[in-house]
């Protein structure tokens, strides 16, 4: 992200075209006091030669000047504001619909329910027919005398006998005793079948019966034939976002092209009008290690600027003799583009970062 600082207006004096030499105006922020006390840690600084008006990246160190004689020191800030917050992207297309699950074990018998209501009595089945005649039960013992019944209707007078002769009275002999039981004798045959009484009134019903012990669980019946798909479900939320997958590895860097040739100076351009201030935009700083043998950077003028310079800042952790600036150019009419090379050794790293100067 590229990080614009304005900077005041009233030491600017004039506005000087972008030539092909590349020799470019940079104006002096005034950043450093007498007693050289820099802050490269918040601030980039850069030495601009009084008569070409080029531009050098440089990395001062306190209590010591910065720029050569016949250099004027300018600096501009590392960080700018933060940016808005980017609007949230769509929600993705909706995933297709999983395979159906297997089906899940059939669950434990319930407990058995309580017992039902009586149902109403069915009608009176017919009489059966009479069984065989059992055996002759011993006498019970003789019950009380019951109420005395309604006296009967009188029966038919029988026709009157014919009178017997009287015999002679006998004497009356004493009572003998009582004797044994004598054994009970055979049955005698069954007589004959009455006709079938009329059918007599059902009784009341009897009390509900304790309801018995529930029997053993049956064995498990086959499963039943599988039921038809139900309708679709509404739409479910869409899921969150997958983590981000592993960058890939970094490709070998291309080989380095042949400078080409410098072109000639063009002729000095005519003194443009006073300009309220300048900006000056960074690039990201392009990181490498000891495989990248070359790469590039660029940084823009924003919207309705015009670019008057660039210029470039390469960092190394090794020797600084090993990194080189190849090229410093504008690739387009508000970009200014930097490439440099390198050959640090393993476990080293260098930077290259591009710096373009635009009219406020």
């Amino acid at each position: 992200m590229a990080h614009p600082m304005t900077l005041p207006g009233s030491r600017i004096r004039k506005l000087l075209v972008v030539s092909m030499a590349l020799s470019l105006t940079l104006a002096s922020s005034g950043a450093v006091d007498a007693a050289y006390q820099y802050s490269t840690t918040t601030k980039i600084y850069a030495c601009v030669n009084k008569v070409t008006k080029v531009a050098r990246i440089v990395v001062p160190r306190t209590g010591l000047p910065a720029c050569k004689y016949g250099e004027k020191l300018v600096a501009w800030y590392k960080i700018g504001a933060r940016g808005a917050t980017g609007a949230t992207g769509a929600a993705g297309p909706q995933g297709p619909a999983g395979a159906d699950g297997a089906d899940g074990a059939d669950g434990a018998t319930g407990p058995q329910g309580p017992a039902g209501a009586d149902g109403a009595t069915g009608p009176q089945g017919p009489a059966g027919a009479d069984g065989a005649a059992g055996t002759n039960g011993v006498d019970g013992a003789a019950g009380p005398q019951g109420p005395a019944g309604a006296d009967g209707a009188n029966g038919a007078d029988g026709a009157a006998g014919a009178d017997g002769a009287n015999g002679a009275d006998g004497a009356t002999g004493a009572d003998g005793a009582t004797g044994p039981q004598g054994p009970a004798g055979a049955d005698g045959a069954d007589g004959a079948a009455g006709p079938q009484g009329p059918q007599g009134d059902v009784g009341p019903i009897g009390p509900q019966g304790p309801a018995g012990a529930d029997g053993a669980t049956g064995p498990q019946g086959p499963a039943g034939a599988d039921g038809a798909d139900g309708a679709p479900g509404p739409q479910g939320p869409a899921g969150a976002d997958g983590t981000d997958g592993v960058d890939g590895a970094t490709g070998p860097q291309g080989s380095v092209g042949p400078a080409g040739p410098q072109g000639p100076a063009g002729p000095t351009g005519a003194d443009g009008p006073a300009l309220g201030g300048i900006v000056i935009v960074s690039s990201s700083v392009v990181t490498n290690g000891s495989t990248v043998s070359s790469a590039s950077a660029s940084a823009s003028c924003a919207a309705g600027h015009v670019m008057l310079s660039g210029g470039a800042r390469m960092t190394t952790t090794d020797s600084p003799d090993l990194v080189q600036l190849m090229s410093s150019y504008p690739s387009a009419t508000d970009t200014w583009t930097v490439t440099g090379s390198a050959s640090v050794k393993n476990s080293k790293v260098w930077t290259i970062q591009a710096f373009v100067v635009c009219s406020a």
